[in-house]
């Protein structure tokens, strides 16, 4: 899926974070977002993805501008996985079960086996699923976001710090996953690194 933003513009709390904003991200291409703290790169994430609206512009992805009538649709292509993921307050297999029988996800015939050996990927034994989402630590949210992730499809992946509380380990196998996904991938981070991939960088308010 292609990623377009038209002339956007944001202040928020009296900061004028975007201004005529305008991004062309291929179907296929894998970007990083750079710009110091406080230049809007989460935020312009959220817009993406429809979770902040700007003050003017468009987003369009695949052709279609982001609108009330299309979001539900078009996020369904997408996927989301933040520094602080947000979890819903309950059982962590509770949530992976309402995850794969989402209607936008049933078709996709994901088995509890599957899903387990996913996450032993990223270090998360089975008894990860007896825990409350909000026991888990920071690094086992983001294994956790970026592991069901990675089963659910998506052609668009947006990862925000997604290995900023990770060991060595887990964020050279998060890269990998990126490196060889044939999805449109927007990263966000400080960490060097995603230095070894070739990704395509764009500088947010320089």
């Amino acid at each position: 899926m292609k990623i377009e933003l038209h002339k956007i513009s944001l202040t928020f709390k009296d900061q004028k974070l975007f201004s005529d904003l305008s991004l062309n991200i291929a179907q296929g291409e894998k970007v990083w977002l750079q710009g110091p703290s406080g230049s809007g790169k989460s935020t312009l994430m959220k817009i993406i993805f429809g979770f902040q609206q700007p003050n003017s512009g468009e987003v369009v992805i695949d052709g279609n501008i982001l609108n009330a009538r299309n979001i539900n649709a078009i996020r369904s292509g997408m996927g989301y996985v933040a520094q602080n993921i947000p979890l819903p307050k309950l059982k962590v297999g509770r949530f992976v079960d309402e995850l794969i029988q989402f209607e936008a996800n049933r078709k996709l015939g994901l088995s509890k086996d599957v899903v387990l050996k996913t996450l032993e990927k990223y270090g998360l034994e089975e008894d990860v699923l007896d825990k409350n989402t909000e026991e888990l630590s920071g690094g086992e949210r983001q294994r956790l976001g970026f592991g069901l992730l990675t089963l659910l499809d998506r052609e668009i992946w947006l990862l925000d710090e997604v290995t900023s509380g990770l060991d060595n380990n887990n964020a050279k196998l998060i890269i990998k996953e990126v490196e060889e996904t044939k999805a449109t991938v927007v990263v966000i981070s400080h960490d060097k690194i995603w230095e070894k991939l070739n990704l395509k960088k764009i500088q947010i308010n320089e």
